[in-house]
C-alpha cells in the first residue's frame, strides 16, 4: 500500500461510531407520544374535529394522571415511614413491656428493634439501584421535552403552518406564532410533569429495603413510564395524526446550532444530574437512618 501524502496527513477523520453520534444529534424526530401529537392540535385538514377533542381530552388525562402519581407517591412515602417507626413500636412493645427493668435495658431492646428493620443487606444496594433507574428515565424525559422545544425554535414561522409532502414523507414547511407558543407550553407541562415525578418517585424509593417491595414499587413505575404511550394509542387512533408522526421527516437543527454545541455537554450534565439526585437521596434518607442505627447500637 502507497503511505499517504503529508499534505493528507493533518487532516483527521471522525471514527464510524463518533458519526453515528453525530447523527443522533443532528435533528429531532417526533415520538409516538401524546405530547407530540398534541402539537398538531387544530389542524383541520389533517385531525379533524373527533381528532382535536381527542387530542385535548389525551393532554388533560396526562397532567391528571401525572399530578395525582406524584400526589400519591408523596404520601406513599409518609405513610411509609410512619408504618416502620409504627411497627418498631409495636416490635419493641410487644417484646419488652414486662422485661425493661433499666435504661440501659431499654436502649438495647430499641437498638435490636431497629437492627430487625434492618437487617435485609442487599436492601440498601436495591434502593439506590431502583433509585437510578427512576432517575435516569426521568432525566431522558426533560432531554426530550428539551430537544422538542428547541427544535421548533428552529422552524420558519409564518402566519400559516404548512406541512410539505415529499414522496414518502412530510415536513414542516413552516408554522404560526401560536402553534409555536403552543409547542413551547407543551414542552414546558412534560418538563414539570418529569421534575415532580423524578423528586415523587426517589422520595418514594429512598426508605424502602424489603426485596418484594421494591419489585412492586418499580412495577408500578414501569406503568407510569409507559402510560403516555397508552394515552396515545387510544386517543389518536381515529385521525391522520398516528400516520402523521410516523411519516413525519426530521426536524433538522442547523449545522453551528446549539444543540450541537452543547450535546458533549448535555451529556456529562445528565451524568452529573442523575449522580446528584442518588447523592441527595443517600444523604437524605439513608444516612441518617443509618447513623441513628449506629448509635443506638454503639
Amino acid at each position: 500500500a502507497k503511505p499517504s501524502s503529508g499534505k493528507k496527513m493533518g487532516k483527521t477523520t471522525t471514527p464510524h461510531i463518533f458519526a453515528e453520534i453525530h447523527q443522533i444529534s443532528k435533528g429531532y424526530q417526533l415520538r409516538e407520544s401524546v405530547w407530540d401529537a398534541a402539537f398538531f392540535l387544530g389542524l383541520q385538514d389533517y385531525t379533524g374535529h373527533v381528532g382535536n377533542y381527542s387530542l385535548i381530552v389525551g393532554v388533560i388525562v396526562q397532567c391528571l394522571f401525572d399530578g395525582s402519581v406524584s400526589f400519591f407517591m408523596f404520601k406513599m412515602a409518609e405513610n411509609d415511614s410512619k408504618m416502620r417507626v409504627e411497627n418498631g413500636f409495636r416490635g419493641w412493645n410487644s417484646t419488652t413491656c414486662n422485661a425493661i427493668s433499666s435504661t440501659t435495658d431499654f436502649r438495647l431492646c430499641a437498638s435490636c428493634d431497629e437492627q430487625e428493620v434492618y437487617e435485609d443487606t442487599f436492601g440498601f444496594i436495591l434502593s439506590i439501584v431502583a433509585m437510578a433507574f427512576w432517575s435516569m428515565h426521568t432525566f431522558y424525559r426533560l432531554n426530550t421535552a428539551e430537544d422538542f422545544m428547541l427544535a421548533i425554535s428552529y422552524l420558519h414561522r409564518t402566519n400559516r403552518t404548512r406541512l410539505q409532502a415529499h414522496l414518502r414523507r412530510f415536513s414542516f414547511e413552516s408554522i404560526t406564532y401560536r402553534r409555536f407558543v403552543w409547542g413551547l407550553l407543551l414542552g414546558c407541562m412534560r418538563m414539570v410533569s418529569g421534575l415532580l415525578l423524578l423528586v415523587a418517585g426517589v422520595m418514594w424509593l429512598k426508605g424502602e429495603r424489603d426485596l418484594f417491595a421494591l419489585i412492586v414499587k418499580l412495577s408500578a413505575l414501569t406503568s407510569v413510564i409507559t402510560f403516555d404511550q397508552v394515552v396515545y394509542t387510544n386517543c389518536c387512533s381515529t385521525g391522520k395524526v398516528m400516520v402523521l408522526i410516523k411519516n413525519l421527516a426530521l426536524i433538522e437543527f442547523p449545522r453551528k446550532s446549539r444543540r450541537q454545541i452543547f450535546s458533549r455537554r448535555r451529556v456529562v450534565f445528565g451524568q452529573l444530574f442523575t449522580g446528584l439526585v442518588v447523592l441527595f437521596a443517600v444523604v437524605y434518607g439513608v444516612v441518617p437512618e443509618v447513623n441513628y442505627l449506629m448509635q443506638h447500637c454503639s
